[in-house]
Parts: C-alpha cells; sequence; structure tokens
C-alpha cells in the first residue's frame, strides 16, 4: 500500500461520493420501518415482549460495537473480487449488498424484537489433507483466498465456485482487515483477523529476508483460538451485528483441523466452526429453509 494506492483511494471515494448518499438513504428508511414496525410489535402485542427484548440484547452484547468498516479495504476487496468473477458480475453483486443485506440480518436473521434469539454452533470439516502436509495446505489456502492476483486457470475455477471468499492481507500496521465473501447473487463484508505474525510490523527484518513459503507458514502465538481441535489457525471471521453488511451475527474460525477427538480420520482437513446468533423459527434453523439464514448455510457446508 504505497502512494499510488492511497491516490487511487482517494479518486475511488471521490466518484463513490454519489453511491454512498444512495446508500444512506436507503439505511436510514430500512431504520425508519425497522422502528415502525418492530416497536408496536414487540411491546404491545407480544406476551413478556419487554423480557424478550432485552434477553436478546444481552445474547447479541457480545457481538456489537466492533470495528468500523475502513473504505480503502473495501477497495482493496473489491479489486481481488473483480479479478476473480469480473466487473459486471461483481457491480450486480455489490449493488445487491446494498439492497438486501440489511433487511436480511436485522428484519429476518437476527430481530431481537420479534425472535426468540440464542446461539446455535455450526461445524464443518473437510476430508483429510494429511498426505499434503500443514504448510502447503495452509500456503495454498491462503494462496486461493487471500492473494488478490490469480493466474488465468485459478481465477476461471475460483468464479465458478457458489461461495468465495477473499479475505486480503492486513497493511503491516494490523492484524486483521476487510474481507469480502462472494455468494452467488451477492457480496458481503467480514472483518477477517489473520493469524499468520508475519502480517504485524513486529516481523525483522531477518525474517522478512526469509524464504517466502516458510514466512506464511509463521503462526501468531497470540492468536486466540475457540476451537479445541486446531491443529493450525488461519483466519478468525468476525460477523459484527453492527456490520449491516453480513446477514449473520456471530463468531467464525477457519483453520486447518487436528480432527479430535471425534473425527481423527480427517486429519488436516479445514474445519469452519460457526457460532451464531439466531431464532429457533424453523424459517431460520431447518436445513431444508430457502431463507438466507444459519440454517441454509449448515445445509451448504
Amino acid at each position: 500500500r504505497g502512494f499510488g494506492f492511497y491516490i487511487y483511494c482517494i479518486f475511488a471515494t471521490i466518484f463513490f461520493i454519489p453511491a454512498y448518499l444512495i446508500i444512506l438513504i436507503s439505511r436510514c428508511c430500512d431504520g425508519i420501518f425497522y422502528y415502525i414496525f418492530n416497536l408496536p410489535y414487540c411491546f404491545l402485542f407480544t406476551k413478556n415482549g419487554y423480557k424478550k427484548y432485552y434477553k436478546n440484547i444481552k445474547i447479541i452484547s457480545p457481538y456489537n460495537n466492533g470495528p468500523s468498516i475502513i473504505l480503502f479495504d473495501v477497495y482493496v476487496c473489491a479489486i481481488g473480487t473483480i479479478l476473480r468473477n469480473g466487473t459486471i458480475e461483481f457491480a450486480r453483486c455489490f449493488t445487491m449488498m446494498f439492497i438486501t443485506i440489511p433487511w436480511l440480518k436485522y428484519f429476518v436473521n437476527c430481530n431481537p424484537y420479534v425472535y426468540d434469539l440464542d446461539e446455535r454452533f455450526t461445524q464443518q470439516i473437510s476430508t483429510s489433507l494429511d498426505d499434503c502436509g500443514v504448510s502447503n495446505v495452509s500456503n495454498t489456502v491462503k494462496q486461493i483466498i487471500s492473494r488478490s492476483k490469480q493466474d488465468n486457470k485459478l481465477r476461471k475455477r475460483l468464479d465458478m465456485w457458489d461461495f468465495a471468499p477473499h479475505y486480503p492481507y492486513p497493511p503491516p500496521t494490523r492484524n486483521w482487515a476487510i474481507g469480502m465473501q462472494g455468494v452467488q447473487n451477492f457480496v458481503l463484508l467480514t472483518h477477517v483477523t489473520h493469524a499468520d505474525s508475519n502480517v504485524l510490523n513486529s516481523t525483522t527484518k531477518e525474517e522478512k529476508s526469509q524464504d517466502k513459503q516458510s514466512q506464511e507458514s509463521q503462526q501468531n502465538p497470540s492468536h486466540f483460538v475457540f476451537s479445541n481441535s486446531v491443529e493450525k489457525p488461519i483466519w478468525r471471521v468476525m460477523l459484527w451485528y453492527n456490520n449491516p453488511y453480513h446477514f449473520l451475527t456471530g463468531y467464525v474460525e477457519a483453520s486447518i483441523s487436528n480432527g479430535k477427538p471425534s473425527q481423527i480420520d480427517k486429519k488436516n482437513g479445514g474445519e469452519h466452526p460457526m457460532w451464531l446468533i439466531s431464532s429457533h423459527s424453523p424459517m431460520l434453523s431447518d436445513r431444508t429453509s430457502f431463507m438466507a439464514s444459519p440454517g441454509k448455510i449448515d445445509a451448504f457446508f
């Protein structure tokens, strides 16, 4: 992220101003109707609505007040996603994100006024990759997901994926950055913490001069993981409640698994545990649900 990058971002921000104003108006309109419909339903037409609301707020609170969305990070995500999916497809999905995702998140998936919310655990784990080796699996995954530029053959394969995350490396001053997930008809924004120790300024000049592959295999010892079956962590993905541009709220990890204690036949496979806030409604919890929800995510993986 040198001088040229910031000049590009300044010009991009100027051209983004009209869209930003439309997005702001859209969010205000969403908010007005959100409270017009939800407040009367919760406090006038629901038994113990007041108690239910404050119980739900307590459940949501660990996932509230997260970092803001950094516009320059979004530009990096946009460049990488365009290189994967093309300009026209990205423009359509990016527009749909602003129109539909706040409604899906606050009206449907995580509505403290209407639903009885709770935390749901969903785990996804791949088949074993033990024959590949931990470092090879880790470096290959990061090459596919974190690098913006891909060769043409890999780019075409990524464009066929129904779910294609892009988590660019952060700038040297922090270990997290905004990530982008491509999901068929829209994209989603996330806050992604990278487990690599060399994403921070603490990396020494001697470490920087080492072989690139050995750099990428370093692990930050201070990186927190919640799963008890992690062989090597790669990313922590936060789906903050105050981020309107992801339809889920929760805590997610993406790691290489040791498969212990119950699936040791999947050693060195990828694991993707998710702790999500959602309701018990079949519309959101059932795997056969048509709605973009934890149930559908569970069925997808």
